[in-house]
């Protein structure tokens, strides 16, 4: 069951970055908006939940959520890995922040 609940949280990261087209993704990585903020509603969704995330969450990289993203969107361009490696972690910390609060 472990097993799946991080395969799920990855999944869940990915598929929310993996939505954004290269403008977007460009805008995201130059910190010109936050994706965290809008997964609050599936967020409060999923409070029953929240120990579990929180465990998962804090095993989560972000240099590791980057690479499974490069395999997975090779179409997306990506200027320097560190901003992106960043961006991703500040994201992870602030979902963190949100699961923490409900």
């Amino acid at each position: 069951m472990e097993a799946e609940w991080r395969k799920a949280m990855f999944r869940f990261i990915l598929n929310n970055i993996g939505q954004l087209d290269q403008d977007e993704f460009d805008s995201w990585a130059d910190d010109d908006f936050d994706l965290a903020p809008l997964l609050v509603p599936f967020l409060k969704t999923m409070s029953v939940h929240r120990d579990r995330i929180l465990a998962e969450m804090h095993q989560m990289f972000p240099a590791e959520v980057f690479d499974r993203f490069k395999v997975e969107h090779p179409e997306i361009a990506i200027d320097s890995a560190d901003k992106v490696i960043f961006k991703i972690g500040k994201e992870l910390e602030a979902i963190k922040s949100i699961v923490s609060s409900l």
